[in-house]
């Protein structure tokens, strides 16, 4: 598969290759006239095993990504057709062109890339944009005629973390002085992964949707509401124009849309979900789970919410008072929001004990503390937690450091937001996820596990959710039916883990072990 999803926009393949692939690809289309390709996006990845490109998804003949799915239809003579002679770093070149030009078109923002593309190059520019056109102009039927109208379509909007994960991406970067970079990432295209999920069960159709990273770190997101809301514009009319029905958020997403709001009003042909409501059913249990592993009842135990005047931390506090969790401490900067949410768990649950507080130490009195939080550094030090504790981190980016199970052998650290897809369904990606950061997203796809906003998203999908269904803040009472809604599939819980590790035996004992000597 190309080397990288969105190279350099200055990247320049030979015009008269470039066409005859173009062409290669349109004749392509025309023999497999029974496959319903989903996008562009499909054609890529079989135009690249074609090519001769390595290809890490060539062995499975069930994928519709596969060459092997299709080799049949295509004949010796539809074979030869594809032999290049051009070196495979002009192949790979090829296939990125093709790429980056592919949600331009989609978008209607072919002026923008080209210029940006002149830009990033230098040189002579009147020649690159003469070229740019030409390859566009010849690209831009083909891209626009593919296009799915089958049912339970699903696009996810997530973002990249760090700059250094753009530069894993996209290694142009790297030979870029920051200012450059900068002005890159500013006016960048979203990196676009196709999925397909293949085996649910009852005779549910397989799922086809699209993974959009908008090209920009947290920290540049964070820092400018102009750019973060030209972004998720920029990705949700990307959605409407692959043909998505259920638009998912992850990350900060929903954070930076007024919790979907701002995205549903602008795009009403599609339902949004912040995910928020599947992440706290699954936060809540894998409390429970963990809980019980180190023999804590939960409605006897102090539990902390760092970041409960958010939706995520909002709504974990009210399901564990639901629950009948009888000492809650909710811990948040935001002082007035928080004094709100005190007020409605308390509604829920008349005998809670609440105490709000704005000191992050406070943590160290709880049994378990769930970590979610707006915040892009890592907040939870070791000396704040309580020997024999359960801290469950569902903050993006993590507010928990790898290093804290190093300095803590009696301390149990949890991803707050895995699920598992059952064992019959199977996932097939154009491409590789790109990982970010705290997030392996390429291994996480294949040992058949998401998070529980990507969930979110998928259980709508599959049920053709063609409405909004959570926006604003965290529903209890949504995250009750969006976990039904997922069981009846299959989805549960993964196995607890700590950045991609599986909790070993051994620190669930001496967890269990320092609990009980507390207690004594």
């Amino acid at each position: 598969m190309y080397e990288a999803i969105q190279t350099a926009p200055a990247r320049k393949s030979n015009p008269s290759t470039f066409h005859r692939l173009v062409d290669l690809i349109e004749h392509l289309v025309n023999e497999l006239s029974e496959v319903e390709f989903a996008s562009f996006y499909h054609v890529l990845p079989l135009a690249t095993q074609l090519l001769g490109l390595e290809n890490p998804l060539f062995g499975s003949g069930k994928s519709p990504y596969s060459i092997i799915s299709v080799l049949s239809k295509l004949g010796r003579e539809g074979l030869a057709r594809w032999s290049f002679d051009s070196p495979l770093a002009d192949r790979r070149a090829l296939l990125d062109t093709l790429y980056d030009m592919t949600a331009p078109i989609l978008l209607d923002e072919e002026e923008a890339f080209v210029e940006l593309s002149v830009e990033m190059a230098g040189g002579d520019g009147d020649e690159l944009r003469r070229e740019l056109w030409e390859k566009l102009d010849r690209l831009r039927p083909l891209v626009k005629r593919l296009k799915t109208t089958r049912p339970g379509t699903f696009a996810h909007i997530a973002h990249y973390d760090s700059i250094e994960d753009l530069q894993r991406e996209h290694a142009f970067l790297k030979e870029l002085p920051a200012e450059m970079v900068e002005k890159w990432c500013g006016r960048s295209f979203p990196t676009v992964v196709e999925l397909t999920f293949r085996g649910f069960s009852d005779g549910l159709p397989n799922i086809t949707g699209w993974v959009l990273l908008i090209s920009n770190s947290t920290e540049q997101l964070m820092n400018s509401n102009k750019l973060r809301k030209a972004k998720i514009m920029q990705c949700s009319k990307l959605a409407a124009e692959l043909g998505a029905h259920t638009v998912g958020m992850a990350g900060l997403i929903a954070f930076f849309g007024n919790g979907g709001h701002v995205l549903s009003q602008a795009f009403p042909q599609m339902g949004f979900t912040t995910g928020h409501a599947y992440t706290i059913a699954n936060v809540l249990e894998i409390a429970k789970e963990s809980s019980a592993r180190i023999g804590l009842s939960l409605p006897g135990a102090t539990v902390a919410v760092v970041g409960a005047a958010g939706s995520i931390g909002s709504g974990c506090a009210k399901l564990f008072a639901g629950m009948g969790v009888m000492r809650l401490l909710l811990i948040d900067i935001w002082t007035e929001r928080l004094d709100e949410v005190a007020a409605e768990v308390a509604q829920i649950n008349p005998q809670v004990q609440i105490e709000c507080f704005v000191d992050l130490k406070e943590m160290r009195r709880a049994d378990l503390t769930v970590v979610a939080t707006n915040s892009t550094r890592r907040l939870v030090e070791s000396g704040y937690l309580k020997p024999g504790s359960i801290v469950i981190d569902d903050s993006f980016p993590k507010n928990v450091s790898e290093s804290l199970t190093t300095d803590l052998k009696d301390v149990i650290a949890l991803e707050g937001g895995a699920v598992r897809l059952p064992r019959s369904v199977e996932v097939d990606r154009a491409r590789n996820l790109p990982n970010i950061s705290d997030v392996p997203f390429t291994r996480m796809v294949s040992c058949q596990e998401l998070y529980g906003c990507f969930a979110e998203t998928l259980t709508l999908a599959v049920y053709d959710q063609k409405t909004n269904y959570g926006l604003g803040r965290s529903d209890p009472v949504l995250a009750v039916d969006i976990m039904a809604k997922a069981n009846r599939l299959g989805i549960g819980m993964a196995p607890l883990q700590f950045y991609g590790q599986a909790v070993s035996e051994e620190r669930i004992r001496n967890t269990t072990e320092s609990r009980r000597r507390n207690v004594a």
